[in-house]
């Protein structure tokens, strides 16, 4: 989901993080990553209490 890979270098792996949207009070876990080609970094959100994906807002 998110098309995010592990990083290779720099902050290799998935990183995770904790956060409140203060928009819609929801409580989100982002996995933090990068794009295929390691150039870029990426998150994807899901609700912490449904578990439901939440895409990126561009």
């Amino acid at each position: 989901m998110g098309s995010i890979y592990p990083g290779k270098d720099w902050a290799k792996g998935f990183n995770f993080m904790l956060r409140k949207d203060t928009e819609t009070n929801i409580t989100l876990m982002l996995v933090i990553g990068w794009n295929s080609d390691q150039t870029k970094m990426k998150a994807a959100g899901f609700n912490i209490t449904t578990g439901e994906y939440i895409p990126p807002q561009i």
